[in-house]
């Protein structure tokens, strides 16, 4: 098993384990986009990532999250 798939399973584990674990969301969003090129999945990820930092109501880790949108827009 490659480091890609390792971390895979790692962060599958993690979000199983805590649905509402941002990092592991977000790292796994910025894993499947850019070293796997699974923009669609990456986004279902992305937008639980958003989703948890919407609700928390922390305007710091929002703006942080928001500051990760342009990585899946492609120009």
């Amino acid at each position: 098993m490659d480091a890609p798939e390792k971390a895979v399973n790692h962060y599958e584990q993690a979000i199983d384990s805590d649905p509402e674990y941002i990092n592991a969301h977000n790292n796994y969003a910025v894993l499947l986009k850019d070293e796997l090129g699974m923009p669609e999945e990456a986004a279902d990820h992305l937008k639980a990532t958003l989703n948890v930092w919407f609700s928390s109501g922390d305007s710091a880790s929002l703006q942080h999250a928001l500051e990760r949108v342009p990585l899946f827009v492609d120009l």
